[in-house]
């Protein structure tokens, strides 16, 4: 017989019974038996692997990261979602229940028998970010581990990480929702719905900052305030309109057009200068598809002014976007706005070079000015731009506009 075949209760006694320099040795005979005795090892500070071991009990049984993982699992998180199982069985354990996941919590019990505080212990991820073992398992979607954290004593609503962030926060950040369900099915999810981070935001906030339908649908369901405001004013809808990736923004229209069809505010206002979620999209330069869906499903008041006056369509001149001017445009904005000082769009765009060169064609074009407009102080464009050497702005790059 070799160790391989003994059981995991006499390999744990036989552990028991030897000196640290001996339990260093044994730990080394197999892979069987390392995880069997970590906590032994933890207990008499005997690091192996510069590890006390609690981290390897909770690595992922499966990976699921890669290539076109989101939208894997947004699809997954859907249908359970719409098609719930059983996440653990009577005892607790998460289904499931294979030998090694009787391991992992034969070993954990062991770890916090032996004094080990799971709220307190750490953990790494892939970009070096360190987290509480529970926020760690549930932001990379790993339900097995934190079931098991769960079970031996982690504590959902109590552990945060630097900025406050709950374990609720991280849950839906990672989207998975038979985490979420898992969490939310705990005493306490009433409550601690509305949890905050050290801005004032909530876990319904960073569901739909992530894209994540499911986790937003299944934290409205257990009570969330879709359109709850953190310290500055966002919403979760504002929230939506700032978080871009480096990729094209039709990740987060499925999770934009839920938003909608959920009833949420789109008028909400940020608390120092008013600017609804409109505003805050065109100046963070959300692409067109994006910005269809959101004008032709999102009921949006197009001529909402900020405090100082200002509309989305002199925001979209302010980034000198043509593509998202001319939507507005033909969506019905009023070209005629002006802010509180009584600026014209095309005072607006006059403000600085680098917004000359990027509006005044698309203004020209749009004939909304003549080179004879008021550009203030009584100026007409074309003496405007002489004074400040901007001809340039123009010059060749206007259809149908001749200035010899």
């Amino acid at each position: 017989m070799n160790l391989l075949d003994l059981p995991g209760e006499l390999i744990l006694l036989i552990a028991q019974l030897l000196n640290a320099k001996q339990l260093s040795r044994f730990s080394r005979t197999s892979r069987h038996v390392h995880p069997l005795v970590m906590a032994l090892l933890y207990r008499r500070n005997i690091k192996y692997g510069h590890s006390s071991g609690v981290n390897k009990q909770l690595t992922p049984l499966e990976d699921p990261s890669g290539p076109g993982s989101f939208y894997r699992n947004m699809e997954a998180d859907l249908e359970d979602y719409k098609n719930p199982s059983p996440l653990t069985d009577p005892s607790g354990l998460p289904l499931p229940v294979t030998a090694e996941i009787r391991a992992r919590d034969r070993v954990l019990g062991e770890f916090v028998k032996h004094g080990a505080d799971i709220n307190t212990l750490t953990q790494r991820n892939r970009y070096g970010q360190e987290k509480p073992l529970l926020l760690h398992a549930v932001s990379e979607r790993n339900l097995a581990a934190a079931i098991l954290l769960v079970k031996h004593g982690a504590e959902i609503y109590a552990v945060r990480d630097s900025w406050g962030r709950a374990a609720l926060h991280w849950a839906a950040i990672g989207g998975c929702a038979k985490i979420l369900r898992y969490l939310l099915t705990h005493s306490g999810a009433q409550r601690d719905i509305h949890v905050r981070d050290e801005d004032g935001q909530t876990p319904f906030q960073y569901a739909a900052e992530s894209g994540n339908v499911a986790a937003i649908r299944l934290i409205l369901e257990a009570g969330a305030d879709i359109d709850a405001q953190d310290e500055e004013g966002n919403t979760a809808l504002h929230l939506m309109m700032m978080n871009g990736k480096p990729a094209p923004d039709s990740w987060c229209i499925p999770a934009l057009r839920v938003m909608f069809e959920l009833g949420v505010d789109t008028e909400k206002r940020l608390f120092e200068d008013g600017k609804t979620a409109l505003h805050i999209a065109v100046l963070n330069g959300r692409d067109t598809d994006f910005m269809e869906v959101l004008l032709q499903e999102g009921k949006m008041d197009l001529n909402c002014r900020t405090v100082e006056g200002r509309t989305p369509l002199s925001c979209a001149v302010e980034k000198g976007d043509a593509e998202i001017f001319n939507l507005l445009l033909n969506a019905g904005a009023d070209r005629e706005t002006r802010d509180e000082e009584g600026r014209t769009l095309l005072q607006t765009a006059l403000v600085d070079e680098d917004r000359a060169w990027a509006s005044l064609p698309t203004l020209l074009e749009q004939g909304l000015y003549t080179l004879d407009s008021d550009a203030g102080e009584g100026k007409t464009l074309l003496q405007a731009l002489e004074e400040q050497d901007w001809m340039y702005v123009i010059q060749d790059r206007v259809d149908g506009l001749s200035l010899d």
